[in-house]
């Protein structure tokens, strides 16, 4: 919702929800690799609204068999967890993986072992295109 006014504000004009929902049409994983989905931010502005993201990520899953792994600190593991289980309940069968990275490190070899990235902050993103 707050993203939709933000850019409503910047265009001059309300905008419908499907104007701003990703669609995917171009994004593809590289085969067999993982979509790795970062989910939270660190201000709650800033974070997609969770029907939103699955949404996106059950489009996701009908047009690519790659796994999606959810990945985010250890404090935020069972929200991860949570986040997997609305998934797979939604999208029966899919492959869904929950990564509470150990540290920088582990985070950074998931990223770099990732067919695609899909974070709502901007680190991660910065990360997977230099480690791309």
């Amino acid at each position: 919702m707050a993203h939709r006014q933000l850019v409503g504000r910047a265009l001059g004009r309300e905008l419908v929800p499907e104007e701003v929902t990703p669609s995917f049409n171009r994004l593809q994983a590289v085969e067999g690799r993982a979509l790795v989905v970062c989910p939270f931010a660190s201000e709650s502005i800033r974070r997609l609204p969770e029907t939103l993201l699955l949404d996106s990520l059950e489009l996701w899953s009908r047009r690519s068999r790659a796994p999606i792994v959810f990945s985010g600190t250890a404090a935020v593991g069972a929200d991860l967890s949570r986040l997997a289980s609305r998934l797979q309940s939604r999208r029966p069968g899919i492959a869904v993986e929950v990564a509470a990275a150990d540290g920088f490190e582990d985070f950074l070899a998931r990223l770099a072992g990732a067919g695609a990235v899909l974070a709502t902050e901007s680190g991660p993103a910065h990360a997977a295109t230099a480690l791309d």
